[in-house]
């Protein structure tokens, strides 16, 4: 039943914009990969997944834990707009649904974030989420009247953000006017269903089951590795070949393989192994390895799997939401140094804090990590101003012999 304040708002409503998001839109490919691009505002071939194309241009969206990443090329008067059902219960319901809106203004790009709220007997409302303009970014390149963006979104601790493996959510977007009035809460909006994902395939012979095995599917750069892809099927199925190479901004830094297909064995397992070396100027974040199948009459099948050129320490806060009571200035943030080698780690670490926070203990100290891709947990103890609340970036730096590593984590406080 329609609340008489939304039934009055929704014939008031701008009839024009309403088709907009209420009609379904046609998604390219479900499952989403983790793929990381360069945010320079040039798509470069195979950096982006397209999402969606329409008269008013064309879009593309990837992830890897915790980022979301957007991209289109549309005309230089348009934005881009990305609407998020995270629970898949519909857009009116809840307060799960989030819209992200990339603007392009004087060649620069930005980033503003809001959710919906429909938990109002009211009707929904806008909620505002600035500290979403601090973690994210955006860059756009203009050519002639067409403007290619490309943005990285972070979620600064507000949890609201669907950036996990296996996740699904519904999503839409749309390229809309700049100057095109705010949408209305009330307005439906009609998403399709996508899927995060760290391997996809396609067009493969019936009864084949494949996976990726995760041992080996990280490595830093100058090092090598070795990703197993496993195959399964109780038939005989005709394959012939297999090939396998990188693609994007790996394509010429890492090895290829082609091999004739293994055959199964009792089991109906079969094994392929695929070893490479990475340069030392390898860029870091999530790649794609493709692979392709075929089979005895020609047809060809395609694997694809993500994997991760990792610095060789990295940095993670174990809460980045934390609630701090009323007349509270002192603050204890655990935070994790984590080893992506297979060597032993021996290094200090350094952390910097927003201006007029003062640092107590556990800013400047060395560690050893013995272990395998282990990590250790240290606990940096500051006072904050009095009543301080929102987001706030938190920097880390790492020292190991002559080599630094330095990241930039989020925090955000909550008073009351």
């Amino acid at each position: 039943m329609i609340v008489p304040a939304i039934l009055a708002a929704l014939v008031a409503a701008p009839i024009q914009d309403a088709p907009q998001f209420s009609q379904p839109q046609s998604i390219v490919e479900p499952t989403r990969l983790a793929l990381t691009p360069k945010v320079d505002g040039v798509i470069e071939t195979d950096e982006w997944d397209p999402l969606a194309r329409s008269n008013e241009g064309e879009t593309f969206l990837q992830w890897e834990p915790g980022k979301l990443y957007l991209a289109a090329k549309m005309p230089v008067d348009r934005d881009l707009i990305l609407s998020l059902d995270t629970r898949q219960d519909g857009w009116l319901v809840g307060k799960d649904n989030v819209e992200i809106r990339v603007r392009v203004v004087d060649g620069k790009g930005s980033v503003v974030v809001r959710t919906l709220d429909a938990t109002q007997v009211s009707g929904p409302k806008w909620i505002d989420h600035p500290a979403f303009s601090l973690s994210s970014m955006a860059v756009a390149k203009v050519d002639g009247g067409i403007v290619t963006v490309e943005a990285s979104i972070i979620d600064p601790g507000l949890a609201v953000l669907p950036t996990k493996d296996n996740e699904k959510f519904l999503v839409r977007a749309d390229v809309v006017a700049e100057s095109s009035p705010v949408q209305e809460p009330f307005q439906p909006r009609v998403g399709a269903l996508i899927k995060l994902a760290m391997q996809r395939a396609s067009a493969l012979p019936a009864g084949l089951k494949w996976n990726v095995e995760e041992s080996g599917r990280t490595l830093t750069p100058g090092n090598s590795t070795k990703i197993r892809f496993t195959f399964n099927s109780k038939d005989e199925i005709g394959l012939k070949k297999l090939e396998i190479k990188p693609l994007g901004a790996l394509s010429e830094r890492v090895s290829t393989l082609g091999v004739p297909f293994p055959a199964f064995d009792k089991k109906g397992r079969a094994f392929v192994d695929y070893e490479t070396r990475t340069a030392k100027d390898a860029p870091a974040g999530y790649h794609l390895l493709n692979g392709t199948l075929t089979s005895g009459d020609g047809a060809p099948g395609v694997i694809q799997a993500s994997y991760r050129i990792a610095p060789t320490v990295e940095f993670d806060i174990a809460d980045n939401r934390i609630s701090l009571k009323s007349g509270t200035t002192s603050l204890k943030i655990p935070f994790y140094v984590k080893s992506n080698t297979q060597n032993r780690l021996d290094g200090s670490c350094s952390v910097e804090t927003p201006s007029g926070w003062e640092i107590l203990k556990g800013d400047d100290k060395g560690f050893i990590i013995y272990n395998s891709r282990a990590g250790i947990r240290r606990v940096l103890t500051v006072n904050v101003p009095a009543g301080v609340s929102g987001t706030f970036p938190i920097r880390f730096t790492a020292t190991i012999g002559p080599n630094t590593f330095t990241e930039t984590r989020w925090l955000t406080i909550l008073t009351g």
